[in-house]
């Protein structure tokens, strides 16, 4: 727990600390991609099972690649013809509605 000063130097607040998660970056995934390829080769004995696996992998990624792809462009077309005729107004009153 974590205290937090208030307005007087009496009032204290505690709050839980939260971990930090590790974040993902490129080179944790790129370690990951080699140990899951390390452990096919080492761990699956007939060649044939092995290139079926990797090829599948690869394939995976890919296209889970193009569909990220298509659902942000997808994505974008429906908010865009959704929200055509939708005037600046909006903004200001969801500004004005959150700011008071």
């Amino acid at each position: 727990m974590r205290a937090i000063r208030g307005s007087s130097p009496t009032a204290r607040v505690t709050m839980p600390v939260i971990p930090s998660v590790p974040r993902l970056t490129a080179s944790r995934l790129w370690r990951h991609r080699v140990a899951l390829i390390t452990f096919i080769l080492l761990a699956v004995p007939e060649q044939v099972t092995q290139v079926k696996l990797l090829v599948w992998i690869f394939i995976m990624r890919i296209m889970m690649i193009v569909a990220s792809g298509l659902s942000y462009f997808l994505n974008q077309a429906i908010a865009r013809r959704r929200f055509e005729h939708a005037g600046p107004w909006i903004l200001s009153s969801r500004s004005h509605h959150w700011s008071g």
